[in-house]
Order: C-alpha cells, then sequence, then structure tokens
C-alpha cells in the first residue's frame, strides 16, 4: 500500500480509511483506534475543520502564531525593502499563504490546514485496507507511536478532549518553507525594530526622519524651541511669514495715525498685534508666535517614526509615524530635508488676520470695532 499527501510545503504519507475490524484492533486503546480512523478519514474527504478538530493543541496555537507573525512581517517589510522589491520580499514571507487571510478570518485554522495540504495527491491502491493494520504502538511519555503492518507511522497525544493527532506538528517542525518562512519573518522583524531604534535616535537633518526628531526634540521642550523649529520650514513657509509681515506693517501704520504711546501699544495687543510688532524678521515673528496660546506646531502628532516613505525621486518623503501620523518633507539642493506644506497653514493663522485687517482700512475709525 502507498498513501501520500502532497502539502504546499511537505510531502506527508496518510491514509485513506481505516477498514479494519474491531477483532483484528481489540487490543489496541479504543479511543486511539477511533482517532485514527477520523483522521485518516477526514483527511482523505479533504475535511480540514474535522482534521484541525483532531489537531493537537499546541499545534493549532503554533499554527495561529505563525499565522499572526507573517502577518506582522507582511505589513513591516515595507517600511525596510524598496518598492520594487516587494513582490519578492512579500513571497518569501507567505504571502500566498495568508496574504488573503485577515487576522479577523473565520476558521483559520482550517482554511490554513487547506493550503498546507494538496488532498488531491493522495494515491492509495488496491492493498490499503491491509496496510492499515497497527502492528505497534510504543508510548514515550506524552506521545504515543503507531506502526501499521507496512511501515506507516503515526502519533498522536492524549489530551483533555481525547487523542489528537501530531500530525501538523511534525509538518511545522520539518517542513523546510514552513522554516524559511519563520526565519524571514524574524529577518524582517529585526530589521525593522533596527531601522525604528536608528530612526528614533537619528539627528541627522540630512535625512527625513532625522528632520522630523529634531522638530519634534524642539517641540517638546518647555517652552517651545521655536528658534530651532523655524529651521525646519521651508523656503515658501518663510515666505508666508514674510507676507505676513508686510501685510501687518500696513495695519501698523494705520494704528499709529490714531493712537500714540501707550494708547497705540495697547491696541496692538488688544487686537492681537503685538507679535507682529515686535517682529523684525519672519524667524522673530515665527518666534513670537509660538509664545502665544494660540500658536499651532506644524504637526500634532508626538509618536516615533516608525517608517518613511519617499517619493519625486527622493525629494519628497513622508515620515509615519508610530500613531499612524503622516509628516511631509522636502529635500533642499544642500542635502538637508524641511517640513514640507506649510505655506498655506501660515498663510492662513498669520497672514489672513492682517489681510482682514487692511480690507478694513477704508472704513475708519470703524474698523477697531469689527469682530472677527
Amino acid at each position: 500500500m502507498r498513501a501520500s499527501a502532497c502539502s504546499a510545503l511537505v510531502l506527508f504519507t496518510v491514509l485513506a480509511s481505516l477498514g479494519f475490524t474491531a477483532c483484528e484492533q481489540s487490543e489496541h486503546d479504543a479511543g486511539l483506534v477511533r482517532a485514527l480512523d477520523k483522521l485518516v478519514t477526514a483527511l482523505d474527504a479533504e475535511e480540514w475543520p474535522a482534521v484541525w478538530e483532531l489537531t493537537e493543541p499546541g499545534a493549532r496555537d503554533e499554527l495561529l502564531q505563525l499565522h499572526g507573525e507573517l502577518h506582522d512581517a507582511l505589513e513591516l517589510v515595507e517600511t525596510i525593502v524598496d518598492k520594487r522589491d516587494l513582490p519578492a520580499a512579500r513571497k518569501a514571507l507567505g504571502s500566498t499563504l495568508v496574504s488573503d487571510l485577515p487576522r479577523d478570518s473565520k476558521d483559520i485554522g482550517p482554511q490554513l490546514l487547506s493550503r498546507l495540504f494538496d488532498a488531491s495527491g493522495v494515491i492509495i491502491d488496491e492493498h490499503a485496507t491491509d496496510g492499515l493494520e497497527i502492528q505497534e504502538v510504543q508510548e514515550d511519555g506524552e506521545i504515543t507511536t503507531l506502526t501499521t503492518i507496512v511501515g506507516e507511522v503515526f502519533k498522536f497525544t492524549r489530551t483533555d478532549q481525547g487523542w489528537r493527532s501530531l500530525l501538523v506538528s511534525d509538518l511545522l517542525e520539518r517542513s523546510r518553507l514552513v522554516i524559511d518562512y519563520r526565519e524571514h519573518a524574524i529577518a524582517v522583524t529585526e530589521r525593522a525594530n533596527a531601522h525604528r531604534d536608528a530612526w528614533r535616535s537619528s539627528l541627522d537633518p540630512t535625512t527625513a526622519h532625522g528632520t522630523y526628531n529634531l522638530a519634534l526634540a524642539a517641540l517638546n521642550k518647555s517652552p517651545i524651541d521655536a528658534k530651532s523649529l523655524f529651521v525646519f520650514l521651508d523656503v515658501p513657509a518663510r515666505d508666508a511669514l514674510v507676507k505676513a509681515i508686510e501685510r501687518s506693517r500696513v495695519v501698523q501704520r494705520s494704528v499709529q495715525k490714531r493712537h500714540k504711546g501707550a494708547a497705540r501699544t495697547a491696541v496692538y495687543k488688544k487686537r492681537k498685534m503685538w507679535h507682529y510688532v515686535r517682529a523684525g524678521s519672519d524667524r522673530q515673528l515665527y518666534m513670537y508666535w509660538a509664545e502665544l496660546p494660540e500658536f499651532e506646531p506644524p504637526f500634532s502628532t508626538r509618536a516615533a517614526p516608525a517608517r518613511v516613505e519617499t517619493s519625486e525621486g527622493g525629494q519628497r518623503a513622508v515620515v509615519y509615524t508610530e500613531d499612524g501620523a503622516q509628516v511631509q518633507f522636502t529635500k533642499t539642493a544642500d542635502g538637508f530635508w524641511k517640513l514640507a506644506d506649510q505655506e498655506k497653514r501660515l498663510l492662513k493663522l498669520l497672514w489672513e488676520p492682517m489681510d482682514r485687517a487692511y480690507e478694513r482700512m477704508a472704513r475708519p475709525p470703524e474698523f477697531w470695532k469689527y469682530k472677527d
């Protein structure tokens, strides 16, 4: 007799039907014999929920753990592998095994077994029934080994739920492909952790994550280190600050015509213009603004960087943080990274208030009575 099941991972010998009589097997544990009968019948019929039920609990836990580990690695691999290499990297991490089997899928275990075993490869000859007779039963601790008259070997262990097969345990232990998947997943996890540690500690402004860390450090200081934070604004953002100062100067001249001395200063403060008046440059405006309660930082997250994704030929980058936030950066001609896409926000927060004031200057003196 020869009966074999080709799995996607390893060749296993299984039997399709027991077919032996009770008198022939009466000297063996009836529950053990029934478990072998059910296992082989389930494998032959591709009844994977039944095979899963007959599988030893530790192997089931291990298989589910492998499923989770591969998903974790598939998520992490994007952070450490170039886009063009991703297809091969995903394949090496078992994407064909688990990618369309999400973590919250129903019956993950049976579905994984259906992919590990290819029951269509079972071959049974005319001597199958004769070969199913148990020749020997050996016990070694918690493991009971059955050997048939043709030399087929099956291992079982007794649990609170009855006899359970170690077939899947053998698959996970001996399969070269499973071992490779695990090794690749470990390598990806370790490399991603190393990257994450490097990203967290880097203070190199010639990298996007280094610039993010420097900006984050400036934001975390008390008070905020606005002088350092200003350094990471790109040219369009600084131009927006200059425009805000220029617009404020026109409004200042109008105030100067109407008020003198302390009254003038009081108006500036009441109308929240004092940071404009004091500023002699774009950097000073940013620094004075950072002292106010209404200051809005360039990004709200305070989480560590998790990965970096570049685009536009390496001139743009997105730093993805561990809390899911995204911070945009742009690369300057001298190789340093700056916070990107800040111009519109700064125009809205600093230029527009002065522009509204400028428009109302045509209606003096009621101008100072308007409410924004």
